[in-house]
């Protein structure tokens, strides 16, 4: 019996090992620029200004997508790496809410689902916490409108978040450097049958208006070839 347990637990073991080397199936494709989603149907065209990473397909975080070549403040001309590098993230679920309802469920302080708990990790403007190196002050909204996207209404919603750092100049400096700035973070948000898409962008507030306008630019080219008819939406109440 002790063998036979033994043996057991060494198959369990190897499962899981061969398990963990195998390379998880990604959440699209990309070719010349043009993204396909493997499980959702939607594409979406990208431009050599960002580097794309494709996530899993398991996941409801789709792609990511980060500047290549982004500004530095002036306050970090010494020391380049404390710049937030622009970052676009793109995650997708089904929901019976509006993109405007959705994106009103995100900034109440409390209204709580599964879903906002599962975005917070990614959307960094909705969370200080998760900003690590600053002290940050909680985000003031900006303003929000409506936008067409892939034929369908969406909703742009923008924020500021004022921060703290301490900026190291130089390996051996013993003290470091106290910095104010601000963070602009933006969180788009379009539907098309039960399906929505949310973006999130957040870059140094400096630059945030010319980096929107880019992120616009790859958002707008959003198209919709037909989504699973299988799904059913959530009534996304906590």
């Amino acid at each position: 019996m002790k063998k036979l347990l033994i043996s057991v637990i060494c198959l369990i073991i190897e499962i899981s090992t061969i398990q963990a080397g195998r390379p998880h199936e990604l959440s699209g494709t990309v070719e010349n620029n043009l993204y396909k989603d493997k499980k959702y149907n939607f594409s979406l065209k990208l431009n050599d200004q960002w580097k794309y990473t494709l996530q899993k397909n398991e996941e409801n975080y789709r792609l990511l997508l980060t500047q290549r070549n982004y500004d530095i403040p002036p306050d970090y001309v010494n020391a380049p790496d404390y710049t937030l590098i622009p970052r676009i993230v793109l995650w997708t679920d089904t929901t019976s809410l509006h993109p405007f309802a959705f994106l009103d469920s995100l900034v109440s302080n409390t209204w709580q689902t599964e879903q906002k708990k599962e975005l917070f990790k990614e959307f960094e403007i909705l969370n200080p916490v998760a900003s690590s190196g600053a002290n940050r002050e909680s985000t003031i909204p900006r303003g929000r409108k409506s936008v067409e996207i892939g034929g369908e209404q969406g909703v742009v919603w923008q924020g500021k978040s004022k921060y703290m750092k301490e900026v190291s100049t130089s390996a051996s400096s013993l003290a470091g450097v106290r910095v104010y700035g601000a963070y602009g973070g933006a969180i788009i948000a379009v539907k098309h049958e039960n399906r929505i898409y949310v973006f999130h962008l957040m870059t140094e507030w400096a630059f945030f208006d010319a980096v929107l306008q880019q992120a616009i630019n790859i958002i707008g080219t959003l198209t919709f070839e037909g989504a699973p008819k299988q799904e059913k939406a959530p009534d996304s109440k906590g």
